[in-house]
């Protein structure tokens, strides 16, 4: 029995997904000191491109919300095993057409299969795709991140609320809901401008949100922190923000997934070779 294309694929899918979810819970920079550790062993590198590719399966005909359209890369990364320091490279749209074409690409974006094998060790029988939850989270809704507000606009918050948090001292978050016989624009700068106005009645019908107010400044990123049933993920600073009520499926970490710092603080490269050096956990 041999190793499929669908183990391949899931397991550079798994890391990469892993990944993403590592640097969405940190206070993570690609070119300073935290850095993802997958499983304990594999340190993950991403580097963002100025464009992106399209499955080259996707007929000329079909829109980007079809079919294969559906996926998109515009990332590579690379993954560097810490026991070795053997490295494996693949672009973002590779566990797609690994896993659906049987395409492996050629040149310098081809990840060999047997290389493949050997880096993660894979076995027979195996099933290599990432374990998914699906989680409800706030958002922050408008291009800027804070607007100005009145004391007519808590007040409004304060009376018109479905329930109301304290979040930390100088931290309140209220529960909105949508008002009726609002036609609203879907508009993003549409939305943006209504906020300027502090129109806080004026929210999308049978639509949650959650306002809240700062005093002072605050960061929720390093830690979870639930309000009204979902996580709050995105970083909070002072002033007044406004977000929304969203649902999406995230990778399941384990205890050894985590960030290191290395000793120098970042990776030097010279040439093909990335010096490591002395690996702490945080």
């Amino acid at each position: 029995m041999k190793i499929g294309d669908e183990q391949i694929a899931g397991r550079l899918e798994s890391i990469a997904k892993k990944f993403e979810e590592l640097k969405g819970r940190k206070s993570w920079s690609p070119i300073h000191e935290h850095l993802p550790v997958i499983e304990g062993k594999y340190l993950v590198q991403i580097f963002q491109t100025k464009g992106y590719q399209i499955c080259p399966f996707t007929p000329s005909t079909m829109s980007l919300s079809d079919d294969c359209g559906d996926h998109v890369g515009s990332a590579d990364y690379r993954i560097t095993r810490l026991d070795t320091k053997d490295k494996l490279e693949f672009a973002s749209l590779m566990p797609h057409l690994i896993g659906d074409h049987h395409f492996y690409q050629g040149g310098p974006y081809r990840v060999d299969p047997s290389y493949a094998i050997d880096f993660f060790g894979l076995k027979t029988g195996v099933s290599y795709k990432q374990k998914m939850e699906t989680i409800n989270y706030w958002q922050i809704s408008l291009d800027h991140y804070s607007f100005s507000i009145s004391r007519q606009d808590v007040a409004y918050a304060e009376e018109n609320c479905s329930e109301k948090y304290d979040v930390e001292v100088g931290v309140t978050a209220y529960l909105m809901k949508g008002r009726s016989g609002y036609n609203h624009n879907k508009d993003v700068m549409k939305e943006a401008n209504l906020f300027k106005k502090r129109k806080l009645s004026r929210l999308e019908e049978d639509k949650s949100y959650l306002f809240i107010t700062c005093s002072e400044n605050f960061d929720f990123s390093q830690a979870e922190r639930k309000v009204g049933g979902a996580l709050l993920c995105d970083p909070v600073l002072t002033g007044s923000y406004l977000y929304k009520f969203k649902e999406k499926e995230r990778a399941v970490l384990d205890d050894t997934d985590t960030t290191v710092q290395t000793q120098m603080a970042v990776f030097l490269e010279n040439g093909d070779v990335i010096k490591l050096g002395d690996v702490i956990k945080l």
